[in-house]
Parts: C-alpha cells; structure tokens; sequence
C-alpha cells in the first residue's frame, strides 16, 4: 500500500516472486482517515475477494487508520509494517540517530533477530538502558508487525 503519491493516490501491490501488479487504485479527497481506508479495501476486496487470504500480506506505513482497517476489512490476511517507513519514523519520533541505545541502533538490532526468543533476549538485554520514550514507541507495535 503506497501512501506518499501526489493527489492522495493510493495504490495496492500483491507481490509475485518476480514483479509487482496493481490491484486496486483509488482517488481520496480530504485527509486520509480510517473511514477513507476502510472504503478502499472494502472496495479492492469486492473486487478481488482472494485478497482476504491467509496467504496475502500487506506491507504498510503507518498512515493514520490504515493498519486498523487492514485488519478489520481484511481479517485473514497478514500484515507488516514497510521496514524503511518505520525506520524513518522511529528516527523522527526517537531521535538519538545510530548511537548505541538510540531508537534506530535497537531496530538495527531487532532486525537481525530470527526468532521470537531472540526478539525478546534483545529486548531484556537493551531495556534498561534506553529511554522509556524509545521503548514505548518501539513496543507500540506487536513484534509479529515490525
């Protein structure tokens, strides 16, 4: 789900191990809202009702009532934040840069993990020496999601 074009266009990509096609486009006029996102996937499920899978997965940014739409219109399907929307959101939010400890660093970090136990050994380790800001903001999304 692309977010960031001119003209409030949002475009919805399923991916196929060699290319991308558009599945569904729609034109939103005033701010991008819950109620605007839950009519454009209400409209791309009409379309194409596979889309409400448990093979499909969605690859989001944190727009304003998107990730909750996706999750009640389209139930079945998976749902992941795009890493680079986040990353950028944590710098903005967080702050510090790449230093040890900072917001980006345990990213980095998390993003290495390849199981849940590694996820959470990260997280006990680094805890007590970051922010309660950071932590917070980083612990906003289930890990599941990141």
């Amino acid at each position: 789900v692309n977010t960031n074009l001119p003209g409030k266009i949002s475009i919805l990509f399923e991916h196929v191990p060699v290319t991308s096609a558009p599945i569904a486009f729609a034109i939103l006029f005033g701010n991008e809202d819950k109620a605007g996102w839950e009519a454009f996937f209400e409209f791309a499920k009409e379309q194409h009702p596979c889309l409400d899978h448990s093979s499909k997965t969605f690859i989001t940014d944190q727009a304003k009532g998107l990730v909750e739409s996706v999750k009640k219109v389209l139930p079945a399907a998976g749902h992941f934040h795009c890493s680079y929307h986040r990353r950028k959101n944590i710098e903005k939010y967080c702050k510090g840069g790449k230093k040890a400890y900072s917001g980006s660093w345990l990213y980095d970090k998390l993003l290495g993990a390849r199981t849940k136990d590694e996820v959470e050994k990260i997280k006990r380790e680094t805890a007590q020496s970051m922010s309660d800001k950071t932590l917070n903001y980083i612990n906003s999304l289930e890990d599941h999601e990141q």
